[in-house]
Order: structure tokens, then sequence, then C-alpha cells
């Protein structure tokens, strides 16, 4: 029987290399900005994008449908998404952030988290049965425009990822060294 030797397994690498360690603390405060994946920008763009794609799919499920719930539940389903993923950007924007960022200062800092996060499912959970019960809901229109606002973001996080042409690896996991 012949033995293979496996190396470990790569270790998370969220500590600072050595070459930005000789640097100041504002530089790598703007470096992290400046090289973050997910920014300001980037989430500003997913906002416009989703908005401008669900318009566009609002009005095909207008043009093609025979009643008025189809549209007004794909409409639905693309503002709850919407609403969903402003308010995880919300989340992490207030409790991950790098360490030389500076605290969090935006008009929502007093609202508490505990009371957003459940809030948030309960609201969409009361917002569902309520257009259901009256009759102005269809399941997979809704569905429909949620999984839709999913996709541009996702589609549009593997672009930039892909844009950059770094690697998920490369982006959270530090390299192994292998001991011979």
């Amino acid at each position: 029987m012949r033995k293979v030797a496996v190396p470990a397994p790569p270790l998370a690498s969220f500590e600072e290399k050595p070459q930005e360690a000789v640097t100041n603390r504002n530089s790598n405060a703007a470096a992290a900005q400046r090289n973050a994946p997910l920014d300001a920008a980037f989430l500003s763009r997913v906002y416009r994008v989703n908005w401008q794609f669900g318009a566009l799919l609002t009005l095909c499920a207008a043009m093609l449908a025979k009643s008025v719930d189809w549209p007004l539940s794909v409409a639905a389903g693309v503002l709850t998404g919407l609403l969903l993923l402003k308010t995880q950007e919300l989340f992490v924007r207030r409790v991950i952030r790098p360490m030389t960022w500076p605290a969090y200062e935006g008009p929502d800092k007093k609202f508490p988290l505990w009371l957003m996060v459940p809030g948030k499912y309960a609201l969409v959970i009361a917002a569902i049965w309520l257009l259901r019960h009256v009759g102005w809901l269809n399941y997979a229109g809704f569905l429909v425009g949620c999984t839709a606002v999913q996709i541009t973001l996702l589609s549009m996080a593997l672009g930039r990822l892909l844009h950059r042409r770094r690697s998920i690896r490369e982006v959270y996991v530090q390299p192994h060294v292998a001991k011979h």
C-alpha cells in the first residue's frame, strides 16, 4: 500500500501582507476602500440596473399577461428583492467592515439591527399574505421578480470578478506553503 502526502487545506487570509505592513494606517484604509469588491459605486450600479431590468420585465409581463395580477406580482417581486438587498447592505455596512474603515455614520445609524433583521421578513410575509388575500398576487410572477434581482446581482458580481481577472481563491484564501 502506497501512502500519499496531502497538503493541509488553505487558511483564510484576512491579515495584512508584509509589504502592506510598512505603510501607514491611512493609506491602508484608502487602499481597502479602493480595492473593496463591493463598494458603493458598484452597489449603486446594481440598484440602477435592477430598477431598469425590473421595469422592462414588468412591462413585458403587462404586454403578455391577460390579467393585472401578473405584472403587479412581477413588480412586487422586484421591489421586494431590492428592499431585501438594501436591508442586507445596511446590515453588512454596519456590522461587517474592515477595522481600518471609519465607523458607520449613515442616516440609519440609530435604527436597531435587532429590529431590522427579523422585521424585514415579518413585513415581507405580511405583505405577501395581504396581497394574496386581496387577490392581487400571483406567486409565479412574484418569484420571477425576486429571482430577477438575484440573478442580476450575481451576474454583475461575477462580471466584476472576472473583469479583474482575480479568482475567488486569490481574494479570500491565502495560498498555503507545502512542506517538503
